[in-house]
């Protein structure tokens, strides 16, 4: 949902938390040359913040959201008429997406 992609506080969302099972969109965590290649490509991907994220290219969360910032996504909104605030659309956009459809109901007038 829209609303979930502007939240502060996201972690509890799966699309935001690191998964093992998205590892092959991203090079191994210890090749760093990789992982800064990818950020230099790629600035807005999320990043984990542990004991490693002073280091450069070795933070990058490996999660769902990252995934549809990698693969620019086709963004299909269902009463695209309820997403026209700055924070929708800045939610939206986080997802890097390639296109944006909107769809809603056509006004009827009687």
């Amino acid at each position: 949902m829209v609303q979930a992609s502007y939240r502060t506080n996201k972690d509890f969302l799966r699309i935001f938390r690191t998964d093992e099972k998205y590892q092959s969109f991203f090079p191994n965590a210890s090749d760093y040359q990789a992982l800064n290649d990818l950020l230099s490509h790629y600035p807005d991907l999320e990043k984990d913040a542990d004991e490693y994220a002073n280091f450069p290219g070795v933070s990058v969360r490996q999660s769902l959201v990252n995934v549809f910032k990698m693969c620019r996504p086709l963004v299909v909104l269902d009463e695209g008429h309820k997403t026209y605030s700055e924070k929708a659309r800045a939610g939206i956009n986080k997802f890097n997406p390639k296109m944006v459809l909107e769809l809603t109901a056509p006004l009827l007038r009687s």
